[in-house]
C-alpha cells in the first residue's frame, strides 16, 4: 500500500508492504517491509521485519521488529477480514479517508 505526497490517512493499516510519502496516523503492520519517504510523517507505532527512513522523514511512535514468518502470518490472518466499502473499518469505530486521499486503493 502506498500513501502518496498529498494523501492523509486515519486507520490501521495492514499490508505486505506499507510506503509512506504523505501522512499516517495509526498504526502499521508491514508483513515484509515498511518505508518512510523524505516528507512522509508517521504518528503511530509500526511493526515490520524491515525498515527504511530516509532523512527528513517524521516517525513518532514504538517499533517492533518481528522476523519474517512472523509478519507473514500476521498480515494472512489481517486478510481474512475484508473492509467495507467507503472506509476502512477499526475495533469499534469507522475512520474515513483524509481529504487528498484516494478511497479506491485496494488494501492488501
Amino acid at each position: 500500500m502506498t500513501v502518496g505526497e498529498a494523501a492523509g490517512v486515519e486507520a490501521r493499516i495492514r499490508a505486505r508492504e506499507v510506503i509512506i510519502r504523505g501522512a499516517v496516523a495509526g498504526n502499521v503492520s508491514a508483513s515484509r517491509r515498511l518505508v518512510i519517504h523524505s516528507g512522509g510523517r508517521l504518528h503511530g507505532d509500526a511493526e515490520t521485519p524491515c525498515l527504511e527512513v530516509e532523512k527528513g522523514a517524521l516517525f513518532n511512535g514504538r517499533m517492533t521488529m518481528v522476523r519474517p514468518e512472523v509478519a507473514a502470518r500476521a498480515s494472512t490472518e489481517s486478510r481474512s477480514a475484508a473492509a467495507p466499502a467507503g472506509g476502512l473499518e477499526t475495533p469499534g469505530r469507522r475512520v474515513s479517508v483524509l481529504p487528498g486521499a484516494r478511497e479506491d486503493w485496494p488494501v492488501t
